[in-house]
């Protein structure tokens, strides 16, 4: 696996625990 698309699964993990946690938050 390359740098980059280490780099962009990394900032797709994080993208997607901010949008769990902020949906969790609202209910």
């Amino acid at each position: 696996m390359n740098e980059q698309a280490r780099k962009h699964a990394l900032e797709v993990r994080e993208k997607a625990f901010q949008y769990l946690t902020t949906k969790e938050f609202k209910s």
